[in-house]
This record gives C-alpha cells, structure tokens and sequence, in this order.
C-alpha cells in the first residue's frame, strides 16, 4: 500500500533515506538544494549536488553521433532512425538505471512485451544485486531508518553510514538512550562505523562471509558448516558474536561495496537468518532509493541479467541512465547508444549520444523500506523536450511498429524474489598490498552525477587514498603526500590520508570514482557467468 502520510513530497531519491528536498534559485538557469523545515532528515552531500546538477553548464540536451571521433548534433527523429536503421537485423537491450520510478520500470518492460526484437535490464550495482537476492532469500523483514531507532544491537556490515548519513542517526538515537548498546562493525576497509563501533571484527581481505559466519554462530544462529573458516577462532568475531546473542531486536545493516570479491547473495542470505533469529531485521543501504524495487521487478517481468545483457554478442546495448563503463571500471572500445543527463566514461565513447531525464525531475512511486509505496513528485520539470528512460523506449518502440502491452500494477514491487540463480565469482587469492574501494559519503555510485558537483570538486583537488599509519611509514609514505596509484596498466593519482582504523596492508579509495574503478575492473567469470570485482594488488609511488 502506498503511504499516504509521505505522497506527493519532493524527495532525494539518490539513496533509501528519501529525504525530503527541495531545490531554490542561485541565479539564472541555477539552483541550489535545500531540505524543507517540516523534514528532519537533513541534507547529505549528495543531495546538496542535485540541486546544482538539475542546471549544470555541461547538461546533454539534444542527440549526437560520432564520427570519426567527433560528435555531430542530430534531431531526435534522425536519432530514433538511425539507431533502428543500424541495428536491423540485431536484437536491442534496453539497460534502464534503477533510480528511475517503479511506473517507468513496468512501462519499459510493457513495451518489450510485445516487441521480440527488444529486450530490458533494470540496473543495479552488482554487487547490491546479489546481496539484495540473498535478503530477499531470507525471507527477514526489511527495517526503515524509524525502525532502526527501536534495536537493541546493531551489526553493520560494510559503511553503511556513508551509503545512507540518517540510519546513522537511528543507531546514535538509540545509544543515546540505551549506553550499552552493541554495534559491531564488520568492514575489511575500516569505514565510518568502526570509528563508533563497541567491538570492531578483524577480518581478512574478501572474508566478510566467513567472519559473519563466526559471529552468527556465536550469537546463536544456525550456520552452514561449509560457510565456517578453517579451524582457530576468531576472538573479535567470537566477541562480537556474544555481544549480540541477547538481542531481542537485533538490526543488521549492510552496504554490499564494490570490488570486495565477496560472495554477496550468501552474505545477504546469512545477515537476514542471523537477523530474524534475533527478532529483528535488514535494512540495505543501497545506491538509489529503488534498487530494490529493480531487483524485484526484473525477475517478476522477465528482465535479463546485467552479466547476460552485455557479453550476448547478438545484442546491441542502449544505455538509459546508465553508465555502462564508469560502474564497471571498463575504458575503451565502442558502445552503441547511451543516454545520460551529463557526460560520463559511456557518453565519451558511443556511437549515440542521447539527453535523458535524471533523479529530481521523475514524478512516480518508488519502494521504501522494502514494504511502502512512496510517491515523490519532482524538484524541477526536465528540460523541454527531453525524454525519459520509458519515453526513450516507447518513441523507439512506435517507430518499429510496437504496441505495447498493458503494464502491470506498481504492486508488483512489494513481491519479493523467491528464487535466486546469481552465483557470485569468490575471491581466488589475497593480494599485498591490497586495494579495496568503499562508500564516501560525497561521491554516489560510480561517480555518474557526483563527479560533476562543485562542492566534491572543492573538497577534494585530489582523492583520499586511506593507509594505515604504521603501514604508510614502512612504505615511507608520509601523512598528506601525493601518491600515484598502480594497478596493471592503470594509474591514478590521490593524496595519502592516515587513517587509525586500517592496520592490514591494504590502502582504500571511494568506490564513488570512476578513475578508481579502472584500478579494479569488473570481469564475467567463464566458469559461472557470474559479474563482479575483486581486490587487486597495487604499486604505491610518493609523486
């Protein structure tokens, strides 16, 4: 059911906290976010972006295509005919990005339906994919932000704070209250909560699996042997495990980071049994307030997976939103079509350029908390003439001769995956030094839009690259230093940043960068067909 107690809001939409916005004058064709006075949730640093983004200098609005390297302005109409000219005799995917409205996700696939020649992929991170499969497994209720407040113990798996700044402050209002409260953090990258955490689990590059495990089975969880390490306890695990084995409502918070070479489904899988044995639940932090809801609905309407819609050779690849190359840290070569508000890595490289609409211009229903239909109206109209993802394919649609089929209800968003078949390619050896990425509070997903924001450019004229203290100084690498980062053929440049936390031989940059995810490009395992990113082994340079 849809609640009625938050319709028709202007809300931020980049992540699950929907926090209510709204966006005033800065200048002419210029805007500036500010949160409503009836809404406490505050302002992040990504929702202070969007405003600026909704009138950024370098927005796309009209169609091009390269030639010869350069971009030629087209109309909408030549665009619409030469992508279907071109790819006659090929079968189209449409990849949707999953922040758009639930009513856009079931137009899409609506039109699809009837067109045997199109095919749709609802976008998600990868590696919150699989976790979000793995919740849904495990049949654990999903908590809101509100219902976070009422745990009495709190295992947060990866840096949550950063991928969502309001569940934050559930955990603080409730140890605020109750001093002795448990919150365990269990992050190889040594995030924002093990700054705050009563007991901080040490674990191994790519083995979070098996140190939830330990801890689940502490706490008094039924555990799959298989899912145990090798023999020898884990003390900060065991630790952690019987802090929270007297919760009566326990809430277990995770953010599926990218690059971990984790086996994120069984995570997602564990985290929910380990939740619902303690009364309690899940609450995903995810890139987007609609992941979810993508997941859902590209199993329920037959959506293909992202692994399957790229590697079909007999596809031709329309990207709607999405940013094929800058997600999965890929450079070079072609790709056929990408749409997008402003440039990225895929706009730079594509045959054809697209205007699309972008989050705070959608009208439409999105899923809160795995249970509520939320309506959000808009920030801004879009710029005139500019289509959305489902217009794109319905205009493409009506120029092949497709009618399209009755779209199904947006209910179909509150059914949950009841089966899962994407296997997660696992971490085959741990490499030293190491380099994770994680969640930055100011940077969102690959960097699409943040990367853009004036106000992350002016933070940062260069990119932290966190290091353990003890580790820096044995690479003689001093606090604040300029650092070129190399991995393989790639390199980049960041300023060292000594963080307490960390103390492996591993560094850690924002996964929100696209230059760092060309560090640790994503792969298509042969074996499994699955999608995912590992660590890799990196060379650290004073510059």
């Amino acid at each position: 059911m849809a609640d009625s107690g938050q319709n028709g809001s202007p809300r931020c939409v980049l992540c699950p906290a929907a926090c209510e916005l709204q966006v005033v004058s800065a200048g002419p064709d210029r805007w500036r976010s500010e949160f409503p006075l009836t809404d406490e949730a505050g302002l992040c640093p990504r929702g202070s972006a969007l405003g600026e983004l909704l009138g950024h200098p370098q927005r796309i609005l009209s169609p091009a295509s390269r030639d010869n390297g350069q971009l030629k302005a087209i109309s909408m109409a030549d665009a619409l005919g030469a992508i279907l000219a071109q790819s006659a005799g090929r079968k189209l995917v449409f990849l949707v990005d999953a922040h758009v409205p639930i009513e856009q996700m079931l137009e899409v696939a609506a039109w699809c339906a009837n067109w045997p020649e199109a095919s749709f992929c609802f976008v998600v991170e990868p590696a919150e994919h699989t976790v979000l499969l793995g919740a849904e497994e495990s049949g654990a209720d999903y908590l809101t932000d509100d219902q976070l407040a009422h745990c009495d113990g709190f295992l947060i798996i990866g840096d949550a704070f950063a991928a969502n700044p309001i569940c934050a402050r559930s955990v603080f209002d409730r140890r605020k209250t109750q001093s002795k409260t448990a919150i365990v953090a269990l992050d190889a990258a040594a995030g924002t909560p093990a700054k705050f955490a009563t007991h901080r689990v040490d674990v191994a590059v790519g083995r979070q699996l098996e140190a939830l495990a330990a801890i689940a089975k502490v706490a008094g969880a039924k555990v799959d042997a298989d899912l145990l390490g090798p023999a020898g306890e884990n003390p900060s695990a065991a630790a952690a495990g019987g802090a929270l084995a007297t919760c009566k409502r326990l809430g277990v918070i995770v953010s599926a980071e990218y690059g971990r070479g984790e086996d994120w489904r069984r995570i997602g899988q564990l985290a929910g049994t380990l939740a619902a044995d303690k009364g309690g639940g899940l609450a995903v932090q995810t890139v987007g307030l609609n992941a979810l809801a993508a997941v859902r609905l590209n199993a329920a309407l037959g959506g293909a997976g992202l692994a399957e819609a790229i590697s079909d050779d007999s596809t031709i690849s329309v990207a709607l939103g999405y940013d094929q190359l800058g997600m999965l840290g890929w450079r070079g070569g072609g790709f056929f079509a990408a749409a997008a508000a402003l440039p990225n890595p895929t706009t730079e490289v594509a045959r054809f350029v697209l205007p699309i609409t972008m989050p705070g211009e959608w009208a439409g229903t999105y899923l809160a908390g795995g249970s509520k239909l939320v309506h959000v109206e808009p920030l801004l109209a879009p710029p005139i003439g500019i289509p959305s993802p489902s217009e794109w394919v319905a205009a493409l649609a009506r120029q092949a001769g497709v009618s399209q089929a009755k779209p199904a209800d947006v209910s179909a968003a509150l059914q949950r995956v009841t089966s899962a078949s994407a296997p997660a390619p696992l971490l085959g050896h741990s490499p030293s030094p190491a380099l994770l990425l994680a969640r930055r509070a100011g940077h969102h997903g690959c960097g699409m839009w943040s990367a853009h924001g004036s106000w992350q450019a002016a933070a940062e004229e260069l990119p932290d690259l966190r290091i353990g203290a003890d580790y820096a100084q044995k690479l003689k690498i001093a606090n604040l230093a300029v650092v070129t980062v190399r991995a393989g053929k790639q390199e980049m440049l960041a300023r060292a940043r000594y963080t307490p936390e960390l103390d492996g031989e591993y560094v850690v940059l924002s996964e929100g960068l696209p230059d760092a995810r060309t560090l640790m490009q994503s792969f298509i395992e042969d074996e499994t067909g699955a999608l995912g990113a590992e660590p890799v082994a990196v060379d650290l340079r004073v510059s």
